[in-house]
C-alpha cells in the first residue's frame, strides 16, 4: 500500500491525499483507511463479492461503502 500511495501521481499528497480527489464526495485520507480511523466499523455483510449469485465487481463493493452506518467520524477511531 505504501509503495502505491508514494509511487503513483493520483496520490499528489502522498498519505494526505483526500479520497474525495480519488473518489468524489468523500473526506477521509488515505492514512485515515490503513489506520483504520475511516470511521467504518467492522462490515464484513457489506463487502461481500457475491450478491443473489452475481460476482461483484471491485466497483460495486466500493459503492455500497456509503450505505454502511458510521461508527464514528472520519479521522477519530
Amino acid at each position: 500500500m505504501a509503495q502505491v500511495i508514494n509511487g503513483w501521481e493520483c496520490f499528489p499528497r502522498g498519505w494526505e491525499t483526500p479520497v474525495s480527489s480519488i473518489i468524489r464526495d468523500d473526506s477521509v485520507t488515505q492514512d485515515d483507511i490503513v489506520s483504520y480511523r475511516s470511521g467504518m466499523g467492522r462490515h464484513n455483510f457489506g463487502l461481500l463479492r457475491v450478491r443473489d449469485g452475481k460476482q461483484l465487481l471491485p466497483r460495486d463493493v466500493t459503492r455500497n461503502l456509503r450505505n454502511l452506518a458510521k461508527t464514528a467520524e472520519p479521522g477519530v477511531q
